[in-house]
């Protein structure tokens, strides 16, 4: 645990895993509970896995742009977390 020195308060250090939930094309969702420096290509392969489809013939968004799947979630979603 680290102190922040200005307020002497701890600071605690964020969680190490994160939920993501996957919305279809359909409505469904699905939740996933992974850890920050997954790639997000196992995720996905793990989504496709569970829905029955290939990996290859599916799109991944966000905000309208194709999912880098080479990264971690930590570094796509590092202004949301």
């Amino acid at each position: 645990m680290s102190y922040n020195m200005s307020s002497n308060k701890a600071v605690t250090p964020p969680p190490s895993t994160i939920n993501i939930v996957i919305s279809g094309q359909d409505g469904s969702k699905l939740s996933f509970k992974i850890g920050r420096s997954i790639k997000i290509k196992k995720l996905l392969t793990l989504y496709c896995d569970h829905r029955s489809v290939d990996y290859d013939t599916v799109r991944f968004l966000i905000d309208d742009d194709r999912l880098p799947v080479n990264k971690t979630p930590e570094e796509v979603f590092i202004h949301i977390l």
